[in-house]
């Protein structure tokens, strides 16, 4: 393993190991214009309070999805602003620094699907897959949001898999774009898939489309010296 590999996940790892409370569930925040968290999914738990924009300390139950982005965002001091509303209960207002414009707004999709409760009474399972994203024109349908994985045969084959989700599930990404250590290696087929044998280690992948918010960055695993 090159020692550049070994600095990124060390990194990585020392970055973002997010308290977990009784969850397992994963939580990725992103835009179009990047990804928050070192743009990569997380296992996290949930807590369960927070302070909303008024400064007022609210209780969540356990295990909520609005108690996961509190915890993500507090480890990692990523601001987040949550406004109370009487009709619609807590949403969010804000995730780091990004500016929203006149129609934007942060919104989630669980497992690729829009979820039918609010942040603040869904109670995650451990499989969950959450990902927090800015729809920049809620008007309209969408934003496509894509999600890398990867495996590797024996031979060293990689085999890159991308999945797209704008609210009703997953589904294969054709056409999608691969970008390993910032050199594009192809594109994915009607199954959503790519696979190319790497000519030395590699570090960081993550897949683009046009007019789609951008995959995680996923990093290659450690080997296992055992």
């Amino acid at each position: 393993m090159s020692a550049r590999k070994i600095l990124v996940t060390a990194v990585a790892i020392a970055t973002l190991v997010v308290p977990t409370v009784a969850q397992g569930a994963t939580i990725r925040i992103t835009s179009a214009a990047g990804g928050l968290l070192g743009n990569q999914q997380w296992s996290s738990g949930s807590t369960g309070s927070y302070v909303n924009s008024a400064g007022e300390a609210k209780v969540l139950p356990a295990g909520t999805m609005l108690g996961q982005l509190v915890a993500a965002t507090a480890f990692t001091n990523t601001k987040l602003v949550v406004t109370d509303d009487d009709t619609y209960g807590a949403y969010v207002t804000s995730i780091g620094t990004q500016k929203l414009g006149a129609k934007a707004t942060w919104d989630v999709y669980v497992n690729g699907r829009t979820p039918q409760l609010g942040a603040g009474a869904l109670v995650l399972k451990k499989a969950d897959q959450v990902i927090w994203f800015l729809d920049d024109d809620y008007s309209k349908v969408g934003p496509v949001v894509l999600d890398l994985a990867y495996r590797v045969a024996a031979d060293g084959a990689v085999t890159f898999t991308v999945r797209q989700a704008w609210g009703k599930g997953w589904s294969a990404a054709k056409g999608a774009k691969i970008t390993v250590d910032g050199t594009v290696v192809g594109t994915t087929g009607a199954s959503g898939t790519f696979t190319y044998t790497p000519t030395a280690d590699w570090d960081k992948a993550i897949a683009t489309q046009t007019g789609a918010i951008g995959s995680q960055t996923v990093i290659e695993a450690p080997v296992d010296a055992g």
